[in-house]
């Protein structure tokens, strides 16, 4: 069973996307999204106990596949889940591969096109902590 939560923030400094607080908002109407190569966010959250995350993004175009990595934070560093195309306009569940304690999490655009993010959650397995999630769309 899935019990889906999404981030509490974001870390401003070195954020290259714009309107930053959607991608975590919880509404799939409004998105965050970067337009420059490498623009990424850092989400922030309350450490859980985590097993996958889920995105839901594009590249700014209806049907077109964003390119973008993304990466949970778990034993001092960063872990990738994904680096590549991602599909669009429908939630991708990416596996982290065991449960973890996961403290924040990043997307990354990898190419020139855009990579616009409708929203990012992270698995809570019951931690009890605060709500956290993270989501990167190109």
């Amino acid at each position: 069973m899935s019990n889906w939560v999404s981030p509490s923030g974001h870390t401003a400094a070195g954020c290259g996307f714009t309107d930053p607080e959607n991608v975590y908002d919880g509404v799939l109407a409004t998105s965050g999204e970067g337009s420059t190569r490498y623009d990424a966010i850092e989400l922030t959250l309350t450490a859980i106990s985590c097993d996958k995350v889920r995105i839901y993004c594009d590249a700014g175009v209806a049907g077109q596949k964003a390119d973008g990595k993304v990466e949970v934070y778990y034993s001092g560093s960063y872990h990738t889940l994904h680096d590549g195309l991602l599909n669009p306009n429908v939630w991708q569940e990416l596996s982290i591969g065991s449960i973890q304690t996961v403290t924040k999490a990043q997307l990354t655009l990898q190419d020139f096109t855009t990579f616009r993010v409708f929203e990012f959650e992270l698995n809570d397995l019951g931690s009890g902590g605060g709500a956290a999630c993270l989501i990167l769309c190109a």
